[in-house]
Parts: structure tokens; C-alpha cells; sequence
């Protein structure tokens, strides 16, 4: 098991993040964000850490906290297609329709044979769709 070589090994950043993502699939968001934290303290640029911690915030639906951790993680590593997604998710939950359009579409630029294209642009003409509206 990975926890207990971490807890010996606290500066370990990368079995940090790595635990993390664990908790995070044994739906424990809590849990999960305190070991990303732990990193950031350490490394405030660490891109892994922010993501899964932005991932944390996901779950829970807290979605300011969301779009900070993962518009962080896209400034430190702005070509890695799954924060641009999950930015985009953080910002239609926040309401901010617009910038979830402009996050999937940097997505879709960046992964353009990903398994969910289609479902990702069918959001997008209904995001656009709805911001039209209002």
C-alpha cells in the first residue's frame, strides 16, 4: 500500500499526488485536497497536485474553489487537455457559461481524437446556445 511509504517520506510530492488520486476514487474529497495542499505548501506550481485538487473541489461542487485550483494547474501547465476540461466543468457549475465554451473549445484544440469530442461539442453548441439567451 502506497500510504504508509508516503507518511514516512512526507516530502514525496509525486506518491502525494498519486495518494491523493486515490482518495479521490474512494470518494473522499476531504482527505484528498489535504494531501494536495500538503504539495502546494511546498510547491504552489506542482500542476499534478492542482489538478486533483481541483478534481477534489469538483466532487464536491464547490466550484469557485474549483476553477482557481484548476485555472492554476492550466497556468502552469497550459498544455494538458484534462484541466482545460475540468476548468470548463468548474465554470458551467459556477454559472459562467461563456468561459466553460472557451475552456472546452482550448480542450477539444489540445485533444482532438479524444473519446468524448462529440459529447463535448454537442455541450458546447447547447452552452452557447444557452448564453445567447440570456
Amino acid at each position: 500500500r502506497l500510504e504508509p511509504t508516503v507518511e514516512r517520506m512526507p516530502t514525496w510530492d509525486d506518491g502525494l499526488v498519486e495518494l491523493a488520486d486515490i482518495l479521490l476514487e474512494q470518494q473522499d474529497p476531504g482527505a484528498a485536497a489535504g494531501r494536495c495542499r500538503q504539495v502546494l505548501e511546498r510547491n504552489p506550481n506542482h500542476w499534478e497536485a492542482l489538478f486533483v485538487l481541483g478534481n477534489a473541489f469538483l466532487d464536491v461542487g464547490a466550484w469557485p474553489e474549483a476553477m482557481k485550483a484548476h485555472s492554476a494547474c492550466v497556468e502552469a501547465h497550459p498544455f494538458f487537455p484534462d484541466a482545460w476540461h475540468n476548468l470548463g466543468r468548474a465554470a458551467q457549475g459556477a454559472g459562467d457559461l461563456e468561459h466553460a465554451v472557451t475552456c472546452y473549445g482550448t480542450y477539444l484544440r489540445l485533444a482532438p481524437s479524444a473519446s468524448d469530442v462529440g459529447e463535448v461539442q454537442a455541450l458546447i453548441s447547447s452552452l452557447e446556445q444557452e448564453f445567447e439567451r440570456a
